[in-house]
């Protein structure tokens, strides 16, 4: 699922699919939570700012509609993703380890990578930092987003064009 709409938006979208997901006030969820984990992931695209300047703010919405294409195109119908805001994209990824979710974001960064992107006979080259995180079962999607935002931080604060995890 891709929401495309406002960061508030956004946040409703997984906020009423992780409550569909799991009800963790259910004794039987609290259980299933700690075996089949959720994750959250927030992604930035790097350096998006040289290429609005550079390029202008019709390349710049070009970019940020391939790498959501890139997001859509892995993700799998159980995942809910939305524009988060400016550069930013959050995901939510249903049944995902944190072991699955930094392979999944991994191969999101290196297809991000790998998308070759030709303006005014420049090649722009894209990357992306990822934040990843996994559910516990006192999160909320304010919590969970917000522990994966502060990873994205990390990743960005390391050199950019990385995966950074932080686990509760």
């Amino acid at each position: 699922l891709l929401v495309t709409h406002s960061n508030y938006s956004c946040f409703l979208a997984i906020t009423e699919y992780h409550q569909q997901a799991v009800d963790l006030s259910s004794p039987f969820n609290q259980e299933w939570c700690t075996y089949y984990l959720n994750s959250g992931a927030v992604i930035d695209i790097d350096y998006f700012k040289h290429v609005n300047d550079t390029f202008g703010h019709t390349t710049g919405d070009r970019v940020i509609k391939i790498v959501a294409d890139v997001i859509r195109e892995r993700l799998r119908d159980s995942d809910v993703s939305c524009r988060w805001g400016g550069e930013e994209f959050a995901v939510y990824l249903h049944n995902t380890t944190g072991v699955d979710a930094i392979t999944l974001a991994e191969e999101l960064r290196i297809l991000v990578q790998g998308r070759k992107i030709v303006e005014q006979g420049k090649t722009i080259r894209v990357t992306v930092s990822l934040g990843i995180t996994t559910i516990t079962h006192n999160d909320t999607p304010t919590s969970l987003f917000s522990r994966a935002d502060s990873a994205l931080y990390k990743a960005k604060q390391q050199g950019r064009n990385q995966v950074y995890v932080e686990f509760a």
